[in-house]
């Protein structure tokens, strides 16, 4: 029983995780609703699992790496891939054609265009952070 008690919140931080993998999945399907109703169904499981460790009073080093690394995924990489998405929608490039370019191949610039689509929300993250301080 108290394996069961001790893994509940990392649990839930697994399914943080897994909303924050599908959201990115959904992303670069194109479907952005569905990328951010996962990214509020995160949000709700990034509360519980905290609200959970501190009901049930356990904590381990593996929860915090793994809490970490889910809002890191969930919080950070899939606003900057809906960005990068929302980025292409809106200078007119629907679809991979458009954006072809003969001195670039496509997997750099969409790794151009990703990287500064997380340095966008990344600033904003900052931003609000010390501001709020």
């Amino acid at each position: 029983m108290n394996f069961i008690k001790r893994n509940i919140p990392n649990a839930i931080t697994c399914g943080n995780l897994l909303c924050g993998c599908l959201a990115i999945v959904k992303a670069f399907e194109g479907n952005l609703v569905w990328a951010a109703y996962l990214v509020g169904i995160a949000a709700v499981l990034d509360f519980f699992d905290g609200f959970a460790a501190r009901l049930l009073k356990v904590s381990s080093t593996i929860g915090k790496d793994l809490d970490s690394l889910a809002d890191m995924v969930t919080f950070g990489v899939v606003p900057g891939i809906i960005m990068f998405h929302m980025l292409k929608i809106s200078i007119g490039i629907v679809d991979d054609a458009h954006f072809a370019s003969p001195f670039l191949p496509q997997y750099v610039r969409d790794t151009q265009l990703i990287t500064l689509s997380l340095l966008l929300a990344l600033s904003c993250f900052c931003h609000s952070y010390f501001i709020s301080y």
